[in-house]
């Protein structure tokens, strides 16, 4: 609008001195009506002009109080589906409990999964945990609650090292114990057989390899054997391909490999050159060399029948050195 009414004045003054119209001489007939004329035209684009501009301010300003109406509306939308959100969450734990006591299996697993679909965050993965350790669900409802977490897309990165924490935590409910009549049971989340989480941060992925290791040692060898050793060793051959943790999987395979427990899995020439290779780079914590010490005891004696427990401090840090928090996925673990 500035650059035009720049070039009209430019043009009437340019006219004006064309025209003659600026010399002391009396002005003829024929141009005072010329001047007339062009006043006439020219006051009419500068009352267009003036009424273009109050139009433009006038548009402007109903948009801008159109958005801040519309950002009150949404605001609001939220704040009362959240209000709405956090009433259902206290609903749905109140079904947990009856009577001072845990709810029966069914009525807890409908809870929990329902708490999941409302995104409860971080808060349903440690009930989760609360109520897996009172054994008031059941392993297979827990891990498939938790392989769903870990299915997330995009994942949350507080959920999912959660989810993986509780997991190496209760370890020892995933497999039957030994006067279980359902021996062939073993609860994995199936995702850590289709491939290997490495885009998760780093305590997520330490704490799935510290308990993948460790799960071993719930049950003896020749349990294993009998066909659910290849559901782990398929894990750590997947976990291979971790950039910060994949020589802890080898070093974990190695173990295995070299007491022969791997027997009833086949793992080709290029998986056992690979697991040679990165196991030579490992650099495990004490923690992991404990637990490693258990499972080379644990590899050496086929025909214990009593299950070993796994160490009782869930997923301390695998290796001696953690990834920057600044690369991608990589966050320091707690432990």
């Amino acid at each position: 609008m500035t650059i035009l009414l720049a070039s009209l004045i430019f043009v009437a003054v340019v006219l004006l001195a064309k025209s003659n119209l600026l010399t002391p001489d009396d002005l003829t007939d024929e141009e005072t009506k010329s001047l007339l004329t062009f006043l006439g035209v020219a006051f009419g684009v500068v009352a267009t002009l003036i009424g273009a501009l109050l139009a433009n301010q006038h548009n402007r300003r109903t948009h801008m109080l159109a958005e801040q109406a519309k950002f009150r509306e949404q605001q609001l939308a939220l704040d009362t589906e959240e209000r709405l959100k956090l009433d259902t969450v206290a609903k749905v734990l109140e079904l947990v409990t009856t009577d001072n006591a845990y709810a029966p299996r069914a009525r807890v697993a409908g809870a929990i999964a329902t708490l999941m679909q409302l995104h409860g965050g971080v808060v349903s993965v440690r009930v989760l945990g609360e109520l897996w350790e009172a054994d008031a669900v059941s392993s297979s409802t827990a891990v498939w609650l938790i392989d769903r977490i870990l299915r997330d897309d995009p994942p949350k990165e507080d959920e999912t090292s959660e989810a993986a924490e509780v997991l190496s935590l209760h370890c020892a409910r995933l497999t039957p114990s030994p006067d279980d009549k359902h021996q062939e049971r073993f609860d994995w989340p199936s995702i850590l057989l289709d491939t290997w989480p490495s885009a998760m941060s780093f305590s997520t992925r330490n704490a799935l390899i510290a308990a993948t290791t460790q799960v071993l040692l719930t049950r003896e060898l020749n349990w294993w054997a009998s066909g659910a050793l290849r559901t782990p060793v398929l894990t750590l051959v997947n976990a291979m391909g971790d950039p910060d943790l994949g020589s802890c999987a080898a070093l974990v395979l190695k173990k295995l490999n070299d007491r022969q427990a791997l027997r009833t899995v086949r793992l080709d020439e290029n998986d056992l050159a690979l697991i040679t290779e990165k196991a030579n780079s490992a650099e495990p914590t004490a923690w992991f060399s404990s637990v490693l010490d258990k499972l080379d005891d644990w590899a050496s004696e086929v025909d214990r029948k009593v299950s070993m427990a796994p160490n009782a401090l869930g997923s301390s840090p695998l290796v001696t050195e953690t990834p920057p928090p600044d690369r991608p996925g990589g966050r320091t673990s707690a432990g």
